[in-house]
């Protein structure tokens, strides 16, 4: 028995390894401090600046189209699957925006009539809102459209309030996925239902390649974890201090304070 595990842990790191050797850094670019990130369906990059500015960057990091808003405030979550129309929500201001593809004629909106302060927003798939409210301690759905709260899910039997860090928000294949730093990762179905926690602490962002939800691990490796059945997947470039990791089926991206680098996969 003892054999075979040795055998199993040796196949384990032959994987991971041959999969590290498999990406060849193609270009460093260049960036002010990041403070939110996204990738959208086609391979495109989004970083928000600390001077609250957007760029977007394509696969081989080539810089595509700035935003520079008017309004002076840290964007803290971006949300670009839809590259058409682009997410950014602001914490301090309690506001979202809309861009469009070319990063221009942004959309506003206060977010202070639908509660006194939500710790995060994201659009969810049918163009409506999912929040994190802290003034009632949950998860909400908001419609747009009839402008009126649809699901509201209590966090008291999942979250210790007095003990939480809630770090990222996101909807993806009809789930939504929030982090919470000192506990994991918590799974719900499109219509609020709490499902289960990925162990996974220290998470400050995460984000989804096919069925796998990937971060940047406590050990330095890229995490993947597959959402259904919760298998289990290491990447190792090099050692990362990167703050974001962006993965598409081509390229990854590591997003440091000061650049990031582009590396694209090599054969199958």
């Amino acid at each position: 028995m003892k054999t075979s595990w040795v055998y199993l842990l040796l196949l384990l790191f032959t994987s991971v390894k041959s999969v590290a050797q498999s990406y060849s850094l193609i270009s460093t670019v260049p960036i002010n401090k990041p403070e939110a990130v996204s990738i959208d369906k086609r391979g495109n990059i989004y970083i928000a600046d600390n001077y609250g500015e957007v760029k977007k960057y394509l696969k081989d990091g080539e810089l595509d189209a700035s935003f520079s808003s008017q309004t002076q405030g840290q964007i803290d979550l971006i949300e670009a699957w839809n590259p058409l129309k682009i997410f950014l929500f602001y914490e301090d201001l309690q506001q979202y925006t809309f861009l469009d593809r070319f990063l221009t004629t942004p959309q506003n909106f206060s977010l202070n009539e639908l509660s006194d302060f939500n710790r995060l927003a994201t659009l969810s798939y049918d163009n409506n809102l999912w929040l994190i409210d802290l003034v009632d301690f949950s998860l909400k759905k908001y419609n747009l459209n009839i402008r009126q709260f649809t699901i509201a899910t209590p966090f008291d039997l999942l979250l210790n309030p007095d003990d939480y860090e809630i770090t990222f928000l996101r909807e993806y294949q009809n789930l939504v996925f929030f982090s919470d730093i000192h506990s994991g990762i918590y799974v719900f179905d499109n219509l609020g239902n709490y499902l289960k926690k990925i162990g996974a602490t220290n998470v400050n962002y995460f984000n989804f390649l096919d069925d796998d939800l990937y971060f940047i691990g406590a050990n330095g490796m890229i995490k993947f974890i597959n959402i259904y059945n919760l298998t289990e997947k290491e990447l190792e470039l090099k050692p990362i201090s990167a703050r974001y990791v962006l993965a598409s089926a081509t390229h990854l991206y590591l997003i440091n304070d000061k650049t990031f680098e582009v590396y694209e996969k090599q054969g199958k």
